[in-house]
Parts: structure tokens; sequence; C-alpha cells
């Protein structure tokens, strides 16, 4: 019987975005790299010199993923965070957009209003 002796196993989806990390020029890029290591089967020791972190370090950051996952990297949460306002923004200006024809549109209603109200005390 043989046994897995990776010491992390990711599944796809955490290893897609562990290799988008890894081409980042961002502090979790050897971060990443060295997760990946360590998923390909490398040693803890051999994983922390090809990623450029030393054993303590790659043993941290080890800990820090098996506890919160993807949430320990910055990088991806700086992402998010950048989509979400984005999409804030786009949504703050359609909604500057509907509230300037909505007040047009009330001028206009007003408008109507004080000339019917004219016509009728003409009468």
């Amino acid at each position: 019987m043989e046994t897995d002796s990776k010491l992390l196993s990711l599944d796809k989806k955490a290893r897609k975005k562990l290799e988008k990390v890894a081409e980042m020029t961002h502090p979790d890029a050897a971060r990443a790299r060295a997760l990946l290591a360590l998923d390909e089967g490398m040693t803890q020791a051999a994983a922390a010199t090809h990623a450029g972190l030393t054993l303590p370090q790659l043993r941290y950051w080890l800990g820090r993923f098996r506890s919160k996952g993807l949430e320990c990297f910055s990088s991806l949460n700086e992402a998010k965070s950048k989509q979400k306002k984005a999409k804030k923004a786009d949504k703050s200006k359609a909604d500057k957009k509907d509230e300037k024809k909505s007040k047009k549109s009330d001028k206009k209603k007003a408008k109507k209003a004080k000339k019917k109200a004219k016509r009728k005390s003409k009468k």
C-alpha cells in the first residue's frame, strides 16, 4: 500500500490561484511558490530553498495556509477588494444618473402642474 508522502495536497481551484499569485511581483509570490513545491512533493527544506524563503518562514506560511486557506494571501484579497470597489463605483455612477433623471422628471412635472394651476385660476 502506497501512502501519500506530500506535505500538502491542493485542490485544482487552490492550485490555480496559487499559480497566479506565484507569477506576481508581490511578497506572496515566494510563499505561493513554496506551497506549490510542497504540493509537488518537495521536502520543506527543498521547497523553502526553491522559493527563496527560510525554513521557519516556510513553516509559518504553511501553518497559515492550513488554518486560513487562500485568505492568508493579501494579494488575492487586494484583487477582490479592487473588483468590489470597481463594481461599487459603476453602481454609484448609475445611481447618480438615475437620480439626475428623476430630478429632471420632477422639475418637468412641477412646471406642468404650475401651468395647469395658472390655467384653472384664469377661468
